[in-house]
């Protein structure tokens, strides 16, 4: 336990978590962390009616549930270790399934605002036990719900409820739903000994350890994920920011493991450009993406991707020629590249990439449909300072005056989307600020090219060098 800060008991309904997590409390000395829905006041209402106080329940959880878990994301060495029952991560399934698309679209921000305050757990214990003992325990805690609730919630409402989380926590897919492997071998073997039925609970069994792997060539990766299942990935070069982070995050939506990738490629360098000096930050990125629950993290030397000159290259349609690709000759044959080696080195099932970089978004996701790649390309928002510069690694390399003036280009692209302002005038009143800009203009989302009258989702892309650093931003409209 020396090795465990913050451990979890978790399992599906009936399996004894609390039991454990106040056991393992007593005999380890650690502080309990358990779940309160006793302190929810709209919890009563939420079982009369869902569909109104859906929302308010949900958020009160989370609320309470990262305001118990801040504190043990704050470094104590001399602190005592802590258990809980409830696992954070899971508390987006639920808002999914109670939620409507508004409700969950601004759950969802909130979620991922508060989520970086709440600490991860250290290490998970997995409880299983045989189906006939889940199912005996679910009977016996619907009763008590009934027996505590029966005269304030109407019958269609709780009908409701147990159609919702009976067969969530208990059914045959509960495994698929929360991406827990144990429980996926125990339907195994349950099925291969032809088990239908139970006298004895099966002792809880299973721990599955959270600690992030670190890989570096390609045989490790595969036989890492081999043990994973279905991931999401995260390419990235490193230098990781809350943008980034955010993706983590959202990949965390598309698959039970996050995957990410730490290399610099030298391909989408021109002569001349800052592949050298391009910030690495090895140690402090491991860091993040651990306290992000990332399960595996690939970060190969570039003789590992690329042992043999690469003389096999991607090339990208014409669009990848506009735009930067105007002012970067060949930057996309060295993005499509790497994205295809990486994507093809841990066959993701989903990949995560930022709309920051909306060209090269558009464009891996073309070369993903046309190679008829079984991945879900799926984009992220953009992650700004409070100031609205949007997050680059690259703005390390910014001046106090120049981190001062650089918001200016967030803002121009703005003007644009309102049409306060065209492309030209953009690129005059940036050149008046002192900017050098290299292009501002008005496109298509879907495929970049040049919008038509009828054509209603556009995005304003703009590039521009302020002093030494060069930014890139989109604003969509």
């Amino acid at each position: 336990m020396d090795r465990f800060r913050y451990l979890v008991v978790e399992g599906p309904i009936g399996a004894g978590k609390t039991s454990l997590a106040r056991r393992l409390a007593a005999r380890l000395s650690a502080d309990l962390v358990l779940e309160q829905p006793e302190e929810n006041p709209f919890l009563a209402r939420f079982y009369q009616d869902m569909a109104r106080f859906a929302l308010p329940t949900q958020l009160f959880f989370l609320f309470q549930r990262v305001r118990m878990l801040e504190p043990l994301a704050q470094p104590d060495m001399f602190g005592r270790p802590a258990i809980g029952d409830f696992l954070l991560d899971k508390d987006p399934l639920f808002a999914r399934l109670t939620l409507s698309p508004d409700e969950l679209a601004l759950y969802q921000k909130i979620y991922d605002a508060l989520r970086p305050r709440a600490a991860a757990p250290d290490l998970v214990i997995y409880l299983q036990a045989q189906p006939a003992t889940l199912l005996e325990r679910v009977r016996r805690l619907r009763r008590r719900l009934r027996a505590r609730h029966q005269r304030r919630i109407p019958g269609d409402a709780r009908r409701g409820l147990c159609a919702l989380f009976l067969p969530l926590r208990c059914g045959a897919a509960a495994d698929r739903q929360f991406g827990e492997p144990q429980l996926r071998r125990a339907r195994r073997r349950f099925r291969a000994a032809g088990v239908q039925d139970a006298r004895h609970e099966e002792p809880a069994r299973v721990l599955q350890p959270r600690l992030m792997r670190v890989v570096h060539d390609v045989a490790s990766l595969r036989r890492a994920l081999a043990e994973l299942g279905p991931v999401a990935f995260v390419p990235t070069m490193g230098s990781l920011h809350a943008g980034h982070l955010s993706l983590v995050r959202l990949a965390r939506r598309h698959a039970a493991a996050v995957v990410a990738s730490i290399f610099v490629n030298r391909l989408q360098f021109l002569p001349g450009e800052d592949f050298e000096r391009y910030p690495r930050t090895l140690e402090r990125d491991r860091e993040l993406l651990a306290a992000e629950g990332t399960a595996l993290v690939f970060a190969p030397d570039e003789r590992v991707l690329y042992p043999v000159p690469q003389t096999y290259l991607v090339r990208p349609p014409p669009i990848a020629e506009a735009l930067e690709g105007r002012f970067r000759p060949g930057f996309f044959h060295g993005v499509a590249t790497v994205v295809l080696k990486l994507l093809n080195c841990v066959q993701p099932a989903a990949a995560v990439f930022g709309k920051k970089d909306y060209q090269q978004l558009v464009i891996v996701r073309d070369m993903v449909r046309q190679f008829d790649l079984p991945i879900e390309i799926v984009a992220g928002e953009t992650v700004r300072e409070p100031d609205g510069l949007a997050m680059s690694s690259r703005n390390a390399y910014l001046g106090p005056a120049e981190r001062a003036e650089a918001p200016r280009l967030y803002r121009t692209l703005m003007e644009v989307a309102a049409a306060r302002l065209a492309g030209e005038g953009a690129m005059a009143a940036l050149t008046r600020a002192g900017w050098q800009p290299d292009y501002v203009e008005v496109r298509r989302r879907g495929d970049l090219a040049l919008p038509q009258p009828a054509d209603r989702e556009r995005v304003v892309l703009g590039a521009a060098r302020l002093g030494g650093t060069r930014l890139i931003d989109s604003v969509e409209f």
